[in-house]
């Protein structure tokens, strides 16, 4: 080949030339490292493995897979004004409150022992990344509105008159979704 002799265009040496050559790892490029790596040495580091599944759109939702059966209940008295928390961990029990809606009443036989007798009314709840209920919003999945200084889930720091926000906020039917 004349253009080799001549100089004006090297090729780009093979891996086990360039070792051969002493030309080192520094003058070829990572793909071909990986290529000249030796079999009994990992590619990766130890920590850094493959996911073998990816996440993808397609796949069922995280939340769907490791549903939490853990509810808090804030029960209050109106009369006397105490309140306390419960936390829930029976799915079973949890289930009679999927699928009502904010201002409904439930029995308090359905939710354990200790509450036969009483009738619970549901006044609000936010989900497990703090967004609040909203009644009026009937969907149980969390939603973006406009809302204005003053609306329930907006505080309406900084806004002017008559200035309205996309806040995002969670529906008034109860699901699995909902932490307190």
């Amino acid at each position: 080949l004349p253009w080799l002799e001549a100089g004006r265009l090297r090729p780009r040496p093979s891996p086990s030339c360039a070792a051969a050559c002493g030309l080192g790892r520094a003058r070829i490029g990572r793909r071909a490292q990986r290529r000249a790596a030796p079999p009994d040495r990992p590619l990766r580091r130890p920590g850094h493995t493959r996911r073998t599944t990816a996440i993808t759109r397609h796949s069922p939702p995280l939340q769907a897979l490791r549903r939490a059966a853990a509810m808090k209940l804030n029960i209050a008295n109106p009369s006397t004004g105490c309140q306390k928390l419960y936390e829930i961990e029976d799915e079973k029990k949890l289930r009679t409150l999927y699928d009502k809606r904010l201002a409904t009443e439930v029995d308090g036989s359905d939710l354990g022992e200790e509450f036969a007798g009483y009738i619970f009314k549901v006044m609000g709840g936010q989900d497990k990344q703090g967004f609040p209920m909203k009644q009026g919003v009937l969907t149980a999945d969390r939603v973006r509105l406009m809302m204005a200084k003053g609306d329930q889930g907006c505080r309406g720091y900084g806004m002017r008159k008559g200035e309205r926000y996309r806040k995002s906020c969670r529906g008034c039917i109860i699901s699995h979704n909902i932490a307190v």
